[in-house]
């Protein structure tokens, strides 16, 4: 199962690691240090949450979907970290 997920990722990634090459090296450190460091989940990520600011809302959606939640680490950088979560929007009760 997880082998099927990660191919069917594949292409995904593959455009995306495509379009980060595409872009010059024109941007200022400046610029590069504003952003948020954007990673996605696995189970051998360092976790260093300090401050939670923003998690997508999936109380609406009943499936397994994406989510990104914004955090601060101790030393003061953003970061966003991608995982999937199943929504809490399924209603058992009809």
């Amino acid at each position: 199962m997880r082998t099927a997920f990660l191919l069917a990722l594949l292409p995904i990634a593959t455009l995306a690691l495509a379009d980060t090459s595409s872009h010059s090296s024109t941007t200022t450190s400046v610029e590069q240090s504003a952003s948020p460091l954007e990673e996605d989940y696995n189970y051998s990520t360092h976790l260093d949450i300090a401050k939670v600011r923003d998690v997508d809302d999936v109380s609406a959606i009943c499936s397994i979907t994406p989510v990104k939640m914004t955090y601060d680490d101790s030393q003061g950088k953003t970061h966003i970290l991608r995982y999937m979560m199943m929504g809490g929007g399924c209603n058992s009760g009809n």
